[in-house]
């Protein structure tokens, strides 16, 4: 008997090379996965290697950052100067070169540099006019000194920039920068949040009081909420202002409590 195949009318992909809304649906969630687990990969690899990366070598590979043949001869500066010198001196931090440096920007400000520079605007110098405001806003990027997050932030770039540039090549990649800005603003508030405890802590530390050190956060969210954009950029990688000083506020209390346990104490007297 001859063999007579039928016509096949159907065949078992259906699919017709288009991807279905729950494949595409499912193919985004790996890739969202992939890419985050990535993300957490390279952070805790950056982090192992920072810890390990000694204070000499740090500050030289970043000596660069920080002219010592710089002079600023203006009464705010050398102010800021002094309470600079008195909080490194009295304190244990790191062993670095620090160095408090002038930047010329309109914006009342400051900034960590790895290696030990912290730098400062004239504007945040004459604006911020109690000593402990302005200890507050310093002892703050000592913290980020202390921490090492601008070695962190400068490992975590670097690192990614150069995985993405041999994964992806010349692919178009502005979906991906804006996630990873997004994750990076995230990060950055985790890592001013312990660069303000720190901060705290220290002034406590050297001053015995913090009465006034929120001077400058609340400069900040009073310019903020009159509406001064200039402010805008300054919160966008910081936590919200409010809540900042909120727990800022709470931390001053547990500090003043303990201040005060430890003065009422009376060792008990030996019989």
């Amino acid at each position: 008997m001859k063999f007579i195949p039928k016509e096949l009318k159907e065949t078992t992909d259906i699919s017709r090379g288009k991807t279905g809304f729950r494949g595409w649906a499912r193919n985004a969630v790996v890739a969202v996965l992939t890419l985050g687990l990535l993300y957490l990969g390279i952070g805790v690899v950056t982090d192992l290697i920072v810890v390990n990366i000694s204070e000499e070598t740090e500050a030289q590979w970043f000596a660069w950052t920080i002219d010592e043949t710089a002079e600023v001869d203006s009464e705010e500066f050398q102010r800021g100067r002094r309470i600079f010198q008195h909080l490194i001196a009295s304190s244990d931090l790191r062993p670095l070169p620090y160095q408090l440096f002038l930047m010329d920007i309109p914006q009342a400000n400051a900034v960590a540099v790895p290696g030990g520079g912290v730098g400062v605007t004239g504007a945040l110098l004459q604006e911020v006019t109690s000593e402990i405001g302005l200890a507050t806003v310093l002892a703050h990027e000592l913290g980020h000194q202390q921490h090492r997050h601008g070695l962190k932030r400068f490992g975590r770039a670097l690192l990614w920039r150069m995985l993405v540039n041999v994964a992806l090549a010349d692919a178009d990649i502005s979906g991906l920068e804006v996630a990873l800005s997004a994750t990076e603003a995230s990060y950055s508030r985790d890592q001013e949040r312990e660069a303000d405890i720190f901060g705290m802590k220290l002034v406590h530390e050297v001053y015995g009081d913090t009465e006034g050190a929120l001077e400058f956060f609340e400069l900040v969210q009073r310019e903020y909420d009159q509406g001064n954009s200039r402010w805008t950029g300054l919160l966008s990688s910081h936590p919200l202002t409010v809540e900042r000083i909120a727990y800022l506020k709470r931390l001053q209390q547990q500090l003043r409590e303990k201040t005060r346990e430890l003065t009422n104490f009376h060792p008990p007297v030996s019989p």
